[in-house]
């Protein structure tokens, strides 16, 4: 949350300002009593100064809750906590304000009186608070409401662009003569070989073709895909490329990024040498809600400098689907990438 505006701030008194005085004139009115143009211009100045006062300390009280406390998702615990610690707020400048006023200007009342007259005031302090409390939140809702409508739509787009990235990279003509090559040499020495090749690259094609209006998707989907898509590279490296996997069934249902498997894979075997002398070992397993792929590190001696396009849109998407980022690292001779799971929600 933001420091209270000062659009925020003005109305939000104003309203106030309003109510509580016009309040106790539609009582005298109604009980048929005098009130003179004086105590009515009292209540409104002591009546606006407090709630000012009020909403400024409510604001930064809310501001640091907020940033102390993570409470994306509980709205109603963060609106209890920020209503008892402002209320406090509320009742000390009450106190003070009314205090001051009473000895500035030498308004009657002491002992009993002045008890019962603060203790009024703090009555109203307290509503006051709740009305500011209840409008504030109701502007961080407002703007987190305007903001996620922003992100989906930043999020939408970012998306059709990954899909239409990821179709366009499968359809190059580079990679397409690679595979019509791969395939027409099976379809003369290996029939049945081809066959299973050519289910495999359609189903790539289905996948991205299904998934294109998705942000996530199950671990159990981009498993299955991934399966499809290794087995493309194995046929041109055979044994040579290698991948185990030792997921947990009951994790199988979380979610990840769409086609976050293909980067991830895609990365490893652009990056590293694959022969009979070194093969590529690349193992997948989940850690305390993490999705780990490992990979043993033979780096190619490239002319050309990676992009990294596949992995900072992977953390883009992360940024705008969850509060936590993917981690790159190597350790060791091992490349390791940590992807986060998202809930099935």
């Amino acid at each position: 949350m933001k420091f209270i505006s000062l659009k925020v701030l003005l109305t939000g008194s104003l309203v106030i300002t309003i109510l509580v005085p016009a309040y106790f004139a539609i009582q005298h009115f109604l009980s048929e009593d005098q009130m003179s143009e004086g105590p009515l211009a009292y209540a409104f100045l002591f009546t606006f100064t407090v709630s000012v006062l009020i909403f400024l300390a409510n604001g930064l009280s809310i501001m640091f809750i907020q940033r102390r406390f993570a409470w994306k998702n509980r709205a109603w615990q963060r609106f209890s906590v920020e209503l008892i610690w402002t209320s406090i707020n509320a009742i000390v400048l009450m106190t003070i304000v009314f205090t001051l006023a009473n000895v500035l200007l030498e308004m009657p009342g002491h002992g009993d009186t002045f008890l019962k007259s603060l203790f009024d005031h703090v009555v109203i302090a307290l509503i006051f608070n709740t009305i500011a409390v209840t409008m504030l939140e109701a502007n961080d809702i407002y703007n987190q409401w305007k903001k996620s409508l922003v992100e989906a739509e930043h999020l939408k787009r970012q998306n059709v662009e990954n899909q239409f990235a990821a179709l366009k990279n499968q359809v190059n003509p580079h990679f397409l003569f690679n595979n019509f090559n791969t395939l027409s040499s099976l379809i003369s020495d290996n029939p049945e070989k081809a066959q299973d090749y050519l289910s495999k690259l359609a189903g790539i094609y289905r996948y991205i073709l299904e998934v294109r209006d998705e942000f996530a998707v199950e671990v159990q989907k981009e498993m299955e895909f991934l399966d499809d898509f290794i087995y493309l590279h194995q046929i041109r490296y055979g044994e040579n490329l290698k991948i185990e996997k030792h997921l947990e069934a009951h994790m199988l249902h979380r979610m990840v990024p769409v086609l976050s498997m293909q980067i991830l894979a895609e990365n490893a075997i652009k990056h590293n040498e694959i022969s009979d002398k070194k093969p590529l070992q690349i193992s997948l397993v989940i850690e305390n809600g993490w999705l780990v792929m490992t990979n043993n590190l033979q780096r190619k001696k490239q002319t050309w400098k990676s992009t990294g396009v596949g992995l900072s849109n992977l953390k883009e998407r992360y940024r705008l689907l969850s509060d936590q980022q993917p981690l790159f690292y190597i350790k060791g001779n091992q490349y390791i990438a940590k992807i986060p799971l998202l809930n099935d929600e």
